[in-house]
């Protein structure tokens, strides 16, 4: 993609040793370059290279573009990997520029029997309610319904991977949110989606465009909202490695994870 959008010189970087090959073989029989002057493919992760490893044609990079982003922004570390690339090479742009997670509560989900069969087929199972585990738990989905949405989204993570400063600030997160709900409202968990900023008002949203992208559900078991129509809701996030960890205090449920 990037030698047909016009660049130059390409260096990749591929932690699967057969993955790496398979691109090599699959830029010659596209490029011809049998000499790697165009294009160079490393294998490994480029956080653990060291700086003269990253440059093999000499030269700094212009542009910086990965697709690290999963489910959620943080969850494959894209932030820890762009910002130690940022601190070692840059400052430079990158694609996507930013991305986003967001979260909104939705009422339980009650699956007809048609519907638990067919999730049971294709992806070895799908909970619905009174068949859920006691504790909360992580799925993925996708189609969830939107008419079981209760509230507004708002963002639980955001990260600017163009600018280092912003970045180093982001790798750790904690954020209160506040869901206005009326009161006596049942709420099942929060649905969580990623959405990412390619360049200046170009944006995929994996929620409301079709993409590879699932989202999650976080099953917190049934609460139902008191008098005072609010659902708090604490997200914290540490991505300062590519280890991410994630810790969600819904309510009076918590849920604390290493996606």
């Amino acid at each position: 993609m990037s030698l047909k959008s016009g660049a130059e010189q390409v260096v990749a970087f591929e932690a699967s040793a057969a993955h790496a090959a398979a691109a090599r073989r699959r830029l010659e029989r596209l490029f011809g370059d049998t000499t790697g002057r165009r294009v160079q493919v490393l294998t490994g992760k480029s956080t653990d290279m060291e700086e003269t490893a990253l440059m093999p044609f000499g030269t700094k990079p212009d542009l910086l573009v990965a697709e690290l982003l999963g489910y959620t922004a943080s969850e494959e570390g894209a932030p820890a990997v762009f910002a130690d690339l940022q601190r070692r090479l840059g400052p430079l742009p990158a694609v996507p520029s930013a991305a986003q997670s967001l979260a909104v509560p939705v009422a339980p989900l009650v699956l007809s029997r048609t519907d638990v069969w067919r999730n049971w087929w294709v992806h070895g199972g799908w909970l619905s309610r009174g068949q859920f585990p006691p504790g909360p738990a992580l799925y993925d989905c996708r189609n969830f319904p939107r008419e079981l949405e209760l509230a507004e989204p708002q963002v639980w993570e955001e990260f600017n991977f163009s600018n280092l400063d912003q970045l180093e600030a982001q790798l750790q997160q904690d954020r209160e949110l506040v869901f206005n709900l009326p009161a006596g409202t049942e709420v099942g968990g929060l649905l969580l989606w990623m959405r990412a900023e390619l360049a200046d008002g170009i944006y995929i949203d994996t929620r409301k465009e079709c993409t590879s992208w699932n989202q999650y559900y976080l099953h917190l078991g049934p609460q139902v909202i008191g008098p005072d129509g609010r659902l708090g809701v604490s997200a914290k996030v540490d991505a300062r490695t590519e280890d991410v960890s994630y810790e969600f205090q819904v309510g009076q449920k918590s849920y604390r994870s290493h996606p």
